[in-house]
């Protein structure tokens, strides 16, 4: 049974993963993937991801539908091939059921297996920019992000989402799952950063790195769920529901 303790009617009990849409060199990358989609669909959450059908997008997508699980992927037009057959909901605002749709993002072979009966739990937004993108994707995942190995997208993606924690736009979770040491280099930055006076220690807290050999999916979605009860009764540096006024 899904956790909708900080959903709303509108937006389901959902988490956001962010993640590489190449395969990367080590199998174990598209085996992590694959399990931690299997175990969002397991808890009864709603996957939000890029929509991408290649890597570890594809395979993280493919594995919560063969688990019975929902997937919601946010593409720009620019980056879509329409799928035969399925239609692409065009309007930012809501996602049509029955969506699915294709994309040339990424390197190595297909790793979105959908079929027919998947259609009415895979729905794709196509947005206009990255930009669009990004705010869709973190408006429709209440529970929080996840991030699986990646390259530049995949890390602009974490650093924005944990930024708009740090200021309150939003108080969201960050779980990293630190596959063979992948994001080690980047806990050793934020100390670094913390030890230079560019961070402060109460916010080392924004971004948690898991480190599991295996049950990755387990083990993030653990995280995921006491991250969020933590951060979500605490407020960022700003209020950005106080309505502001311009001085005349």
């Amino acid at each position: 049974m899904a956790d909708s303790s900080s959903t709303t009617a509108s937006t389901p009990a959902s988490v956001c993963v962010f993640c590489g849409s190449s395969p990367g060199q080590d199998s174990v990358f598209l085996e992590a993937a694959a399990d931690v989609g299997a175990s969002i669909a397991a808890q009864g959450w709603r996957l939000v991801y890029g929509g991408g059908q290649r890597g570890c997008m594809g395979q993280v997508s493919s594995a919560a539908l063969e688990a019975g699980g929902s997937v919601l992927g946010v593409m720009p037009r620019v980056m879509l091939a329409k799928a035969r057959g399925h239609a692409v909901e065009d309007d930012p605002g809501r996602a049509a059921g029955g969506a699915a749709a294709g994309s040339n993002e990424g390197t190595g072979a297909r790793t979105l297996q959908a079929s027919e009966q998947d259609a009415h739990r895979l729905e794709t937004i196509a947005v206009d920019s990255m930009h669009e993108r990004k705010r869709i994707m973190a408006d429709q995942s209440p529970l929080g992000f996840i991030g699986l190995p990646g390259g530049f997208g995949t890390f602009e993606e974490v650093f924005e989402m944990v930024t708009w924690t740090q200021l309150g736009i939003h108080r969201k979770p960050m779980v990293l799952l630190n596959i063979n040491g992948f994001f080690s280099p980047l806990k050793a930055l934020i100390d670094q950063a913390i030890s230079s006076g560019f961070i402060t220690e109460s916010n080392r807290g924004l971004v948690t790195f898991v480190d599991a050999d295996a049950d990755w999916g387990k083990h993030v979605v653990e995280a995921v769920k006491r991250d969020h009860e933590r951060l979500s009764s605490t407020q960022g540096y700003w209020d950005w529901n106080s309505a502001t006024k311009t001085a005349p």
